[in-house]
Order: structure tokens, then C-alpha cells, then sequence
């Protein structure tokens, strides 16, 4: 798709879709999945009236989420409130990070709700509000331990690159493999789906 409004309305349809599945709890998308070992897209960590006390560790996982993202993968919230429907394009630009984020400053995860997380990419600073603050993951695997990460809306930063969907399903995950490809077909079949494993499988 050459335009995050395209980018946005196949994944707002996909969402639809999959929900409509019998079974589906929650759907949540990112470019990035937990287990994926994929290279991982960093960016500076700058925090508004925060100073770094590592300074050459200073950077953070750049991750999109949408909404149930969290809710479908079950990492908890611990601080402030997760990402929501109107965390649209236009409206204030928010973010959530890690405990990771937190230890690292030496705060707990309560104090850095309300604070500016700044992000520069190519030469461009993104300032965003950070709203929330989550339990860690370890994304390439359980060796890798916990990394900071941010995590930004996906409609406020579309990713045009992979797109990873996660389903939380109320009973064996894999009897909807075949439903949820369908829902994908529905939407568009000239995507098929590929590497579709269950959370245990990973």
C-alpha cells in the first residue's frame, strides 16, 4: 500500500474480519511479534527533564501497536491506560513503554505518566506523551532478556514493512488457523498469510 490511509483502512477491515471470527478475544497488530527474532528498529531514548544515567545505552525497541495489542499477547499493563480507538492521526501523539524504561531512570512506572518521550527518526524529532507504562518482553527469545521498549500507536506511525497479527482465542488456538486466513483473504487475497504459529509453538 503506498499511503498510511491505505495502510490504515486494511488493517482497521483485517481487525473487523478477525474479530467476527466464533472464539476470537482479541486481536492486536505490530511490525514486530514476541519470538520473532527479527532485527529490531531502535531510537534514542530522550525524556523530557530526565537525564540518562548510562548514556551509551540510551535507546529503546520502536515498536506500532494497535489497541488490544497488549490484551491479545497478555502483557500487562502496569501504569496509566493503554492505547484507544481515538489515538488517531490527528489527535495528540502518545506512547507506552517498558518497566524497563522506568528501572533504567531509576523511577517507578507511575512517574513517568504525563512526561514528553522524544523520538528521532531520519532528522526528525517525534515528540510524544507517554500515557502508559507495561510489563517487559523479551522479543528475540527468552536469552534475550528485557529491553527497553516504546511502543507508539499504529495509526499515529503506520508500519509499511511487516505486519505481525496476534488472536486471543477463547479455546484451542489452532481451530482457527484456517477461519483466520480466510478473514485475511477478505480483506485482501493477494496477502497470504505466512508463519502462522501458536503462542506455545513459538
Amino acid at each position: 500500500y503506498g499511503s498510511a490511509p491505505k495502510v490504515l483502512d486494511f488493517t482497521s477491515r483485517l481487525d473487523a474480519q478477525l474479530r467476527a471470527v466464533p472464539g476470537v478475544r482479541a486481536v492486536g497488530m505490530s511490525n514486530m511479534m514476541v519470538g520473532g527474532r527479527e532485527m529490531m528498529t531502535g531510537v534514542s531514548l530522550a525524556i523530557d527533564g530526565l537525564s540518562s544515567p548510562v548514556p551509551d545505552r540510551s535507546f529503546a525497541t520502536y515498536l506500532r501497536a494497535t489497541p488490544d495489542y497488549f490484551e491479545a499477547l497478555g502483557i500487562r499493563l502496569v501504569a496509566g491506560r493503554p492505547f484507544l480507538a481515538s489515538d488517531t492521526p490527528d489527535a495528540p501523539k502518545v506512547a507506552i513503554v517498558s518497566e524497563a524504561v522506568a528501572r533504567f531512570y531509576g523511577l517507578e512506572p507511575a512517574a513517568l505518566l504525563g512526561r514528553t518521550y522524544i523520538v528521532t527518526l531520519g532528522q526528525k524529532p517525534h515528540p510524544a506523551q507517554i500515557v502508559g507504562v507495561v510489563r517487559d518482553v523479551s522479543f528475540r527469545g527468552p536469552e534475550s532478556g528485557a529491553g527497553k521498549q516504546l511502543y507508539v500507536p499504529f495509526a499515529q506511525a503506520p508500519s509499511y514493512s511487516n505486519l505481525y497479527v496476534a488472536v486471543k482465542t477463547a479455546g484451542d488456538p489452532r481451530t482457527l488457523v484456517a477461519p483466520a486466513r480466510s478473514a485475511v483473504s477478505a480483506v485482501d487475497d493477494s496477502l497470504p498469510p505466512y508463519n502462522v504459529r501458536t503462542f506455545d509453538e513459538i
